[in-house]
């Protein structure tokens, strides 16, 4: 690893555990950074700009929660990452005779559900949140976080996924162990358990599908970093680990370090 956190060259270990967090910190940081600058303090959340008129506002569904999560890790700004969690909760859908009830909007100002994988982006963050800083977070924010966790059960349970698709099916997942362990749940764990047998189990038959997806390669493998995180049985800590190996070093494997771009045959990629 070099002094100033390169990618680390394929086969080349770094020196020490320092240097972990040298890089770790270094990530936070360019999070913070980046969080900072499209941070609204009118809508309390992260904007997000694109030339569709359906896909820009205040970030629900994404970056938002991560910049939070950022804040709280490098002990910056815990109002505004309470404000964030905050404004991310009152965008839930509460509407009880809607197909989405429990889920949440993509992006602030929005009426309904729009795209239905909103809650399997948030919620796992929650889990993470209310795992790592609940203290700072406080009770009242917490019971909150937790009423919609329960809420947002039903929005899962009304979106469920093939094992196929995988990023939604991993997060779906993550989603899952979350809502057990923050609500002591242990249907939702056991809902956990089976998805990710099941997940296992046909993958280990016909390979990953989304397989070196520049668009979600990225977001599979922070779902198998949010369960692993996950209070879960030492056989599915061991598998997701396992899995994991097995994306970083298929990853390494098609990395051209000469152009520093991932190379050969790919899955799902948008421009």
């Amino acid at each position: 690893m070099t002094d100033d956190c390169s990618l680390i060259t394929i086969g080349q270990k770094p020196s020490s555990l320092d240097a972990f967090e040298t890089r770790r910190r270094h990530l936070l940081e360019l999070a913070i950074e980046d969080g900072d600058r499209r941070y609204r303090e009118d809508i309390g959340l992260v904007y997000y700009e694109d030339h569709r008129p359906t896909h820009r506002g205040g970030h629900v569904a994404q970056e938002s929660l991560g910049y939070a999560a950022a804040l709280l890790s490098l002990g910056r700004n815990s109002d505004r990452a309470r404000t964030l969690i905050q404004q991310v909760l009152r965008h839930q859908n509460l509407n009880t005779a809607d197909c989405s009830y429990g889920g949440f909007f993509w992006f602030a100002g929005q009426d309904r559900v729009i795209d239905h994988n909103s809650v399997s982006f948030v919620v796992p963050w929650l889990g993470w949140l209310m795992r790592h800083h609940a203290d700072t977070l406080g009770g009242a924010l917490c019971d909150a976080i937790r009423r919609s966790m329960r809420l947002a059960l039903h929005g899962l349970l009304a979106h469920p996924s093939a094992w196929s698709y995988t990023n939604i099916y991993l997060l779906n997942v993550a989603a899952m162990f979350a809502i057990a362990e923050i609500c002591d749940d242990g249907r939702a764990r056991t809902i956990a358990e089976e998805k990710w047998r099941e997940w296992l189990y046909y993958t280990n038959q016909f390979g990953v599908v989304e397989y070196l997806s520049p668009t979600y390669t990225a977001v599979q493998i922070e779902a198998l970093e949010l369960i692993l995180d996950s209070p879960a049985s030492s056989r599915i800590t061991a598998e997701v680990q396992a899995v994991l190996d097995h994306y970083w070093k298929d990853l390494l494997l098609c990395f051209h370090p000469a152009i520093g771009k991932f190379v050969g045959t790919f899955s799902r990629g948008k421009p």
